[in-house]
């Protein structure tokens, strides 16, 4: 079963979609592939993380970005600027995400947001 964006957590949905997908952000921090989805999910859904990013990732995360100019700063691992929401509407609407060519849902809108905070 896939997930869809009305079910995905921000800031970790829209960073790992910039970031290539569940796979390559896997890669990049250096876990296996399923835990990115689960930083993804609301709490409480199948070992959610509501949308967060575990600190000890960052900095692989952020090294990862400026390697290859994917404009992600320190505070959008804890909240979305406007600039980064943008810039993955802009990706997610012309099929690109991170390095992969993939296509992915839109980003996280704040009514679902919403509900990732309230479960």
């Amino acid at each position: 079963m896939t997930e869809t964006s009305a079910h995905l957590c921000d800031p970790a949905a829209t960073i790992i979609q910039l970031l290539g997908g569940d796979a390559q952000t896997a890669r990049i921090c250096g876990v296996y592939r399923s835990q990115p989805g689960r930083w993804k999910r609301p709490r409480g859904v199948r070992n959610g993380g509501g949308g967060v990013i575990p600190q000890r990732h960052h900095p692989l995360i952020l090294q990862y970005a400026r390697a290859h100019e994917i404009p992600i700063s320190p505070s959008d691992l804890v909240e979305l600027s406007s600039n980064v929401a943008k810039y993955a509407t802009d990706h997610a609407q012309t099929g690109k995400s991170g390095l992969a060519n993939q296509p992915q849902g839109e980003p996280v809108s704040r009514e679902n947001q919403q509900n990732c905070e309230q479960i």
